[in-house]
């Protein structure tokens, strides 16, 4: 049984301020780099097993996986299926190939809910708020024939920044 934990990244930079012409190069901003910094605190202490983690390569991704595990050894490993080639098939075959039993998965609204979705339902359908910042926290029972898991918890970045 794997243990999944999936982050939507934190609140970044509008395209078009700062010279950011491009959705991929979407910086952080200070409030969200804050926020990120209190909830690797929190992290540490509900996931202190954690041993992989898997994000889309786009800028901002890659800044929330990067503070989520500040003071940690876990490799992040960038993946386009959860960046701008979002594939469910494609994270399915990840996670059925991977070892790890602690996962962090970093990636972008709207897939973030599908894949929470799919991952808990086997179905695209289900509807729940995941601002910037967001993580949830399941156990994944079974990955086929199709998946299914247990939701344990979901916080917002500000939930997690007042635990710490």
């Amino acid at each position: 049984m794997k243990t999944i934990y999936l982050a939507r990244h934190a609140e970044a930079e509008p395209v078009g301020s700062a010279g950011i012409y491009h959705d991929f190069d979407r910086p952080l901003t200070a409030y969200g780099e804050s926020l990120l910094q209190r909830q690797a605190e929190v992290l540490k202490k509900l996931a202190p097993e954690l041993n992989s983690c898997f994000a889309s390569p786009l800028l901002r991704t890659q800044q929330t996986a990067r503070l989520l595990l500040a003071g940690r050894d876990v490799p992040i490993t960038s993946v386009d299926a959860l960046g701008a080639s979002p594939s469910l098939s494609a994270i399915q075959r990840l996670l059925h190939q991977t070892d790890a039993e602690q996962i962090l998965l970093v990636t972008h609204q709207p897939f973030v809910v599908s894949l929470l979705s799919w991952l808990l339902t086997s179905e695209q359908e289900l509807n729940a708020a995941f601002e910037p910042g967001t993580l949830a926290c399941f156990q994944l029972f079974q990955l086929e024939p199709r998946p299914a898991g247990l939701l344990r918890w979901l916080m917002s970045a500000e939930m997690m920044a007042q635990l710490a």
